[in-house]
C-alpha cells in the first residue's frame, strides 16, 4: 500500500495535486503505519488547506481570462455600442476578482476556511471563466478581417449581426459577477459573527443578505423560463445548430449559478444567529420549560429572566431534544 507523509502533502498548494493526494488519503496509511479509518485532525487541515487552494487557482484562472478578454475587447476601435458594455461589464468583473483575490490570499482565518467551505464559490468562478474563454474566440473570429486596432466594416457588420449574442454575453457576466459578490458578502458575514456583540443587528445584516440572495435566484430563475421558452427559429443571428448549442449554454450557465446560489442561501440561513429573551416565571407542582425544544438549533443566544419553582416543580432551561422533551412532559 502507497504511503505518503501529511508535510508533503500539506505544501502542494495547486489543486489538482492537492485534491488527487487527498483522494489517495482516504485510502493509505500514513508513514507511521496505521490506516486511518475516519478523518484525522491532519485529514481535515489538508481538506480545508485543498478548499482554499483551488479556490484561489480558479480565482487566479478567472481573473487572467477576465482581463485577456478585455485587452482583446479594449483593442477594437469604433466597435459598436454592445462591445463598450463588454468593457464595462467587464472592468467591473475585474474589480471583484481581484477583491475577492485578496481576501483569499490576505484571509488566514479558520473561520473564513470553514466559510469557504460551506460554498460553492470555485463554481460561479470556473463558470466566469468558460464564459471569457469561449467569447474571447468568437470576438477574435468576427473581428479576423480587421487589423491592428481599427475594425474593419466587414468586421463591424458582423459584430452588428451578433449583438443579440454579445448582449447574451454581457448579461451572463453580470449573473456570474453578482453571485460572487453575493457569495463573498455572505462569508464575511458569517465570519463577522465571531466579533459582533449585537446579535439583534447581526441578525437584520443575515436577514437583508438572505433578501437579497433569494431575489437573485429569483432573477436567475425568470431568465432560465425565458431562455427555455425561446424558439430557435427566433434567432435570425444563427443557424439552428448554432443558436441551440448557444442556448443550452446559456441553460447550463443559469442552472450553475442558481445552483451556487441556493447553497449560499442555505449557509447564511444556517449561520444567521437568533436572539430569544425570556421574561420571569414562576411554576408551582407543575412542569416548566422555556427555550428550544426538538432539534437542537445552532447559533442561538437565550436570555433568560428569574424562575421560581415550587412544590415539587420539575423546570429546564436551554435546549432539549426532542426525546427528552416528550420524557418530561410525556403522561406518566
Amino acid at each position: 500500500m502507497e504511503s505518503i507523509t501529511l508535510p508533503h502533502l500539506i505544501t502542494c498548494c495547486a489543486s489538482d495535486i492537492i485534491n488527487g493526494a487527498l483522494q489517495r488519503l482516504r485510502s493509505v496509511k500514513y508513514s507511521g503505519g496505521y490506516e486511518c479509518a475516519r478523518p484525522s485532525e491532519e485529514f481535515k487541515m489538508a481538506e480545508v488547506l485543498a478548499v482554499t487552494g483551488s479556490v484561489i487557482t480558479v480565482a487566479t484562472l478567472a481573473w487572467q481570462s477576465s482581463k485577456r478578454l478585455h485587452e482583446l475587447v479594449d483593442a477594437l476601435n469604433n466597435a459598436p455600442e454592445a462591445i463598450a458594455h463588454t468593457k464595462f461589464n467587464l472592468s467591473s468583473m475585474q474589480s471583484t476578482l481581484e477583491t475577492l483575490r485578496h481576501t483569499l490570499d490576505t484571509e488566514k482565518s479558520a473561520a473564513f476556511e470553514a466559510a469557504l467551505q460551506g460554498t460553492r464559490l470555485a463554481d460561479a468562478l470556473e463558470g466566469s471563466q468558460q464564459e471569457c474563454d469561449r467569447f474571447g474566440k468568437k470576438i477574435q473570429t468576427y473581428t479576423k478581417h480587421s487589423k491592428d486596432t481599427t475594425v474593419s466594416k466587414r468586421d463591424r457588420f458582423t459584430l452588428n449581426f451578433h449583438e443579440s449574442e454579445i448582449n447574451r454575453f454581457n448579461g451572463r457576466l453580470q449573473d456570474h459577477r453578482q453571485v460572487i459578490t453575493l457569495v463573498l458578502t455572505s462569508m464575511n458575514l458569517i465570519i463577522s459573527k465571531s466579533s459582533s456583540t449585537d446579535t439583534q443587528q447581526l441578525s437584520e445584516r443575515f436577514t437583508t443578505q438572505e433578501t437579497e440572495l433569494k431575489a437573485l435566484n429569483t432573477q436567475l430563475n425568470n431568465t432560465l423560463s425565458h431562455l427555455q421558452s425561446l424558439s430557435l427559429s427566433t434567432r435570425t443571428d444563427e443557424n439552428t445548430a448554432t443558436a441551440a448549442e448557444d442556448r443550452d449554454w446559456n441553460i447550463h450557465s443559469i442552472l450553475r449559478l442558481m445552483s451556487v446560489c441556493r447553497d449560499s442561501i442555505s449557509a447564511t440561513s444556517e449561520a444567521k444567529p437568533t436572539n430569544l429573551k425570556f421574561g420571569d416565571h414562576s411554576a408551582d407542582n407543575s412542569r416548566f420549560f422555556e427555550g428550544v425544544a426538538g432539534r437542537a438549533q445552532r447559533n442561538v443566544t437565550q436570555a433568560h429572566g428569574n424562575a421560581v419553582v415550587t412544590g415539587g416543580s420539575t423546570a429546564a432551561r436551554g435546549q432539549m431534544d426532542a426525546d427528552t422533551f416528550k420524557i418530561m412532559f410525556g403522561s406518566h
